[in-house]
């Protein structure tokens, strides 16, 4: 009797992306990210300027008798406009020709958008590396309490920099360390990002270090 053997198949592998084409689809995703408005990935249906936020307010305060600001922070700002604040706006539609053109933006194309949440999954998972990971774990904290505006960590930080156009040098000067230093960071964290988006990454163990936060927090 002949027995029959069988050999298991594994199935086919994507082929790897290269470090390069990761490296640059990440820097293209926070430069996009940069250049949509703000709400594209949240849900958010306002477009209306932040910049114009008091002068809205302002606007409605003026046409709604006994109206209030909630938040003290606007309310000091608007008692500080005065007239010719509000002389940028244009309410009724016609144009102004003494107001200067915006800059052109170039918008990014339709491939951009669609692979900005793949490649900033990839710019996020940097935080959560095993050398990353108590660093983000304490600048979450900071946040938490006012210190910081973001959780980033370094990686994360030198990478959207140097995205938006900051020299090695100029990013050296903002985290002290030496241009040399920010270069040789820059090609580290192009092979970081490389293993994180050919899923052969190592991540660092996170119920451990929610187990370790909540201790902190009961004492």
């Amino acid at each position: 009797m002949k027995l029959r053997t069988y050999a298991p198949t594994l199935p086919p592998r994507a082929p790897y992306i290269s470090e390069a084409e990761v490296f640059e689809r990440t820097l293209t995703a926070i430069k996009t990210l940069r250049a949509l408005p703000l709400g594209i990935f949240l849900g958010a249906k306002s477009t209306w300027p932040r910049e114009l936020d008091f002068h809205a307010e302002a606007i409605r305060l003026a046409m709604t008798p006994g109206a209030k600001v909630e938040n003290k922070k606007i309310e000091k700002a608007i008692k500080k406009l005065r007239a010719k604040d509000f002389d940028d706006i244009n309410l009724d539609g016609e144009p102004v020709s003494n107001m200067p053109e915006p800059p052109i933006r170039k918008h990014p194309t339709k491939e951009q958008i669609s692979d900005c949440p793949v490649a900033l999954e990839w710019f996020a998972k940097l935080a959560l590396l095993p050398e990353n990971i108590s660093q983000f774990e304490k600048r979450c904290e900071d946040m938490r309490i006012g210190k910081r505006r973001t959780p980033q960590v370094d990686d994360q930080i030198i990478l959207t920099l140097y995205a938006i156009g900051f020299s090695s040098r100029l990013i050296g000067m903002r985290l002290k360390k030496q241009d040399r230093e920010i270069e040789r960071e820059l090609n580290v964290i192009a092979r970081k990002l490389f293993l994180i988006a050919n899923k052969t990454a190592r991540y660092a163990d996170l119920s451990r270090i929610q187990k370790l936060s909540r201790e902190r927090e009961a004492v």
